[in-house]
């Protein structure tokens, strides 16, 4: 069964209207005939909470799709969680842990979001709740994306290179040039590094929340480091480049990950991954269901 994470804009596309009808009837029907595991996170939770104050009927509108649509039961670990845990297991030589919240942790969860989706009156209480469980959770292992920015280009002696030489560079190489280091980075801040060096940084890189952790910060930086278009402009840093960050771990549980953020899904898109795909449509997400049916 095909394995879905979307990212928050999608419950945002569905309160507005952005997707048929027809496309979404679909979408129920294959996850009431268990055609696809669709996964909901605290990160979700977390930018949903966000505009409780501004605009409440929203959030509570989008709480109730999530509920309706996706559902509470399939929880995923915090991205910090997920993260580290893969790291642990490749240094003890073990394969990938699993991907969910505990049970316990997740009954917890889910009575929370299911207060949020219902409006109840203690929805106002569960709010702060939220906040500070994401706030608990967030990790606290990866460097700040500035200082993790200037260490990878100073590894890569970008500074010694011309204009012309950083405008030419393709994201493979970009990529090939920093992502073992990165990847070691992540290693030293879960305290495995030494571990994982010993049984080979190349082999981390492989593991999927690895990888695509990686994988999106590299692209994120070479967003704002390399030119496009033939000018001199590079991309300025995005507010939401945490958030982004997160979601990327998380995707790494699914076979499909569907954003509706033109600049996250470009810096995704130069990621080539075995068996794991990147949409920006529902209709995308649906071809690509009918497309695993089919093999």
């Amino acid at each position: 069964m095909p394995r879905a994470y979307l990212d928050t804009t999608f419950y945002d596309s569905v309160d507005k209207g952005r997707f048929p009808a027809d496309e979404l009837d679909q979408f129920k029907a294959l996850i009431a005939r268990q055609r696809i595991q669709c996964y909901f996170s605290l990160t979700n939770a977390d930018e949903l909470v966000g505009q409780w104050n501004s605009d409440r009927p929203a959030v509570v509108r989008k709480f109730q799709i999530a509920e309706r649509l996706v559902g509470f039961d399939h929880l995923l670990k915090a991205p910090a969680d997920l993260l580290r845990d893969e790291i642990t297991a490749y240094a003890q030589g073990i394969g990938s842990p699993g991907k969910m919240q505990s049970r316990s942790k997740a009954t917890v969860l889910r009575g929370y979001l299911r207060l949020l989706a219902r409006n109840e009156h203690d929805a106002e209480q569960v709010v702060p709740e939220v906040v500070a469980l994401v706030k608990a959770m967030k990790d606290d292992f990866l460097t700040d994306a500035t200082d993790a920015r200037d260490q990878v280009l100073r590894h890569m002696k970008w500074e010694e290179r011309t204009a012309e030489e950083r405008s030419s560079v393709p994201f493979e190489d970009f990529y090939a040039d920093g992502s073992l280091y990165w990847a070691e980075v992540l290693a030293d801040g879960a305290g495995f590094g030494k571990a994982c060096r010993g049984r080979g940084i190349v082999g981390l890189l492989e593991r999927r929340p690895v990888r695509l952790c990686v994988g999106a910060i590299m692209s994120w930086i070479y967003s704002m480091t390399v030119p496009h278009g033939g000018g001199p402009q590079t991309r300025q840093a995005d507010r939401g480049a945490d958030f982004d960050r997160w979601h990327a771990i998380l995707a790494s549980a699914a076979d499909v990950f569907l954003t509706n953020d033109g600049r996250f899904l470009t810096d995704l898109s130069r990621l080539k991954i075995d068996g794991f795909r990147v949409v920006r449509s529902l209709r995308e997400l649906l071809d690509e269901v009918d497309l695993a049916r089919s093999r």
